[in-house]
């Protein structure tokens, strides 16, 4: 039986996608990136997790984490997130101990955002990985996350409203983090030429709704140190 692997599901598929969209898909993976991430812990509101699934893709995150429960059965609003799920890898974490620890031990540091933060955001040292969490939009973060993570932030605002709404505080957060990540890596992916053609491989069996690689998006490959 002939192995299945990334390049020969390029081969296979790629010839279903017209030239132009297959170059869309290889310049967007591009400029992914693998060593920052976004959680969300506790978020009620279906809206605000999706504007974050947006604004993750769309500033060329690989996957964003989910902790809560009841997220299995929680819906999400395709109408704002604009089918961005579709190119993220999202991970469901039961309770916060396990994301948190789960996310420390692939080499993230996490920060989580907190009004009385002990760092501004533009203060992160964001060229190494950072997982950066977002609370429930009522309660914050919460005192486990507050305790289980590496440190906390906060975002500069100079209004008299003390918060941004949790998705504005996400995509602010998101921009900086990506701007600073690329000037101190000195390069716009941290993408490694194997891990490219193997998100190749992932997007085009999205693009032309066929699965050969079954176990691309089940072996938490996009963590840092465990690509392949």
């Amino acid at each position: 039986m002939t192995q299945i692997t990334p390049s020969s599901v390029i081969q296979s598929l790629s010839t279903e996608l017209v030239p132009k969209r297959l170059a869309r898909l290889r310049a967007v993976i591009g400029r992914r990136m693998k060593g920052l991430t976004v959680v969300m812990e506790s978020l009620y509101d279906p809206g605000n997790r999706s504007a974050i699934y947006r604004s993750a893709e769309a500033h060329g995150l690989l996957h964003c984490h989910l902790i809560d429960p009841d997220a299995a059965t929680k819906p999400h609003a395709r109408a704002v997130s604009r089918g961005a799920e579709k190119w993220l890898w999202i991970e469901k974490h039961a309770n916060t101990t396990e994301g948190v620890k789960k996310l420390q031990s692939f080499g993230y540091q996490v920060l989580a955002a907190d009004m009385n933060g002990t760092q501004p955001l533009d203060s992160i040292d964001f060229s190494t990985p950072i997982a950066l969490v977002f609370g429930n939009e009522r309660l914050g973060i919460s005192d486990t996350l507050r305790e289980q993570a590496n440190g906390t932030f906060s975002i500069p605002m100079a209004g008299f409203v003390e918060s941004f709404n949790v998705s504005v505080a996400a995509s602010i957060a998101l921009h900086v983090a990506r701007k600073k990540r690329e000037q101190l890596l000195g390069r716009i992916s941290d993408l490694s030429v194997k891990e490219q053609e193997y998100l190749l491989a992932d997007y085009i069996q999205q693009s032309v709704g066929r699965t050969l690689l079954h176990e691309m998006r089940t072996k938490n490959v996009l963590l840092p140190n465990n690509f392949l």
